[in-house]
């Protein structure tokens, strides 16, 4: 089985965050916290292969389940100051490949230092400048060692993919046994239990299963509809994903993988994929298992749908109107104050409510997260016209090979990631899940290139058989 491998060192941490769980004592977390980052940091020194296993191990530290019995606390508070280990060793090992001219600078580092260059000038005459050039280096560091880590992995490919589907299994498989455990849910004050699983939140676990939904949607369409184990985990993944009542997450799989079957009317590659998906027997089989399902279920079904769309008894736009309606009306205003450079990146709405964590030894600041609902009134109201532009051409460069090159589960697992910014912008938290989405995003560039690399061996290799003289 290809994706073992992949599976042994995000068990790893699971391990090692396990071991924290179990630490009765207060200074488990303080002890181990370094050591944990350090080794990372360490790992990735090794290589670009190691640095993308280090950022995601770095993620699913500072993300596993807190409620675990005996679980230290004080580990999950330095995991904010200790993830800048990982992150400058990545970015140091990046930038000597770099100097030694071991790999290319591709486009969208380009166009990630350009943004991150107009941001930061129009962000110093802001509100909370520290705050923006803090959050703005973890942004750029972050972005630019992945980008040119899977720029560098074309020949490691099979590595890379092990490690996702690894990971995909791991936070799947290690959910469901929370399903019968207490810790393994949130209770809020109003409406049913949400499943948190392995991770610490509902909306961090939704997320995420988004991400894994979409990844083996986009390949069982496109080249592995046999895979037992894909279908199987793919199921899971769904299921896990209802429990968590998370709307958004749900939401953004569906839209991107909708998406996408949309726009390959006009891509020829992924219109082909589906073509052969369409015609192939199995996909009749399973539709026609999935009806019969639903009709005998009907009523379990209705319930659990209602549940979704009334969250709390209030319907979507409710909810939204609700809980972001006035963080929008406050954005607006915002914006309209300063419409060409905005009021600053990563600063809060509000400027009285902005909570600042420094570091205990340097006093630096190492953190202020903020709540900012939906993506576009949040960029209008921090970059202004000017940071929104540059951010616009950064997406499309993005974008571009993928439609050029990629396959079908690489625009599945795209539109899905930059979706999941739609109900809260998580795309420029390095801290948070922003580093998950960047990690989708340099694995479907990964895989663009190397489908560009086969195209243009295909199309040499044919013209030098045309040149070849009969005899």
């Amino acid at each position: 089985m290809a994706w073992l491998p992949g599976i042994r060192p995000v068990l790893a941490v699971v391990a090692i965050s396990g071991f924290i769980a179990l630490q009765y004592q207060g200074f488990g977390g303080r002890l181990l916290a370094p050591a944990m980052y350090a080794a990372l940091g360490l790992w990735a020194l090794l290589g670009p292969v190691q640095v993308i296993q280090a950022l995601t191990l770095s993620w699913l530290g500072q993300h596993l389940n807190w409620a675990i019995p005996g679980y230290d606390f004080t580990f999950t508070i330095l995991a904010s100051s200790y993830k800048w280990i990982v992150l400058l060793a990545a970015m140091g090992r990046m930038g000597f490949d770099v100097l030694m001219k071991r790999t290319r600078v591709p486009l969208s580092v380009g166009y990630i230092v350009a943004f991150s260059l107009i941001v930061a000038l129009i962000s110093l005459p802001g509100e909370a400048p520290e705050i923006s050039l803090l959050k703005l280096a973890s942004f750029s560091i972050g972005t630019c060692s992945l980008m040119l880590a899977f720029h560098s992995c074309q020949e490691k490919l099979d590595v890379i993919d092990s490690w996702f589907m690894g990971l995909a299994l791991v936070v799947v498989l290690g959910s469901l046994p929370l399903l019968f455990a207490d810790y393994g849910y949130v209770y809020p004050l109003v409406g049913a239990p949400l499943f948190r699983g392995l991770l610490r939140h509902p909306n961090v676990l939704a997320i995420s299963l988004a991400l894994i939904a979409a990844l083996l949607a986009g390949m069982l369409m496109s080249r592995h509809r046999r895979n037992l184990v894909l279908w199987c985990t793919l199921l899971a993944t769904l299921f896990l994903l209802a429990q968590s009542g998370s709307r958004t997450g749900a939401a953004a799989c569906v839209i991107g993988v909708v998406f996408t079957m949309a726009i390959s009317i006009v891509i020829p590659r992924w219109r082909r994929e589906l073509n052969r998906l369409v015609a192939h027997p199995a996909l009749i089989l399973a539709m026609a298992g999935v009806g019969l399902a639903g009709i005998m279920n009907f009523e379990a079904l209705v319930t659990r749908l209602d549940s979704l769309t009334f969250k709390r008894g209030k319907s979507f736009t409710e909810e939204v109107s609700q809980s972001r309606g006035f963080l929008m009306e406050k954005q607006v205003d915002n914006f309209l104050r300063s419409p060409l450079v905005g009021i600053g990146f990563g600063v809060s709405s509000d400027a009285e409510k902005l909570s600042i964590t420094r570091d205990e030894l340097t006093g630096l600041p190492v953190g202020a997260p903020v709540e900012k609902g939906v993506i576009v009134t949040a960029l209008l109201e921090e970059t202004g016209l000017a940071g929104t532009l540059a951010f616009i051409c950064l997406i499309g460069a993005i974008l571009a090979p993928i439609y050029r090159n990629g396959a079908f589960f690489a625009g599945c697992l795209a539109h899905t990631a930059l979706l999941l910014n739609l109900g809260e912008v998580q795309i420029f938290s390095m801290g948070g899940m922003g580093l998950l989405v960047w990690l989708v995003l340099g694995y479907v560039q990964l895989h663009s290139a190397m489908n560009a690399t086969a195209s243009r061996q295909r199309r040499t290799l044919t013209r030098t058989h045309s040149q070849v003289p009969l005899r």
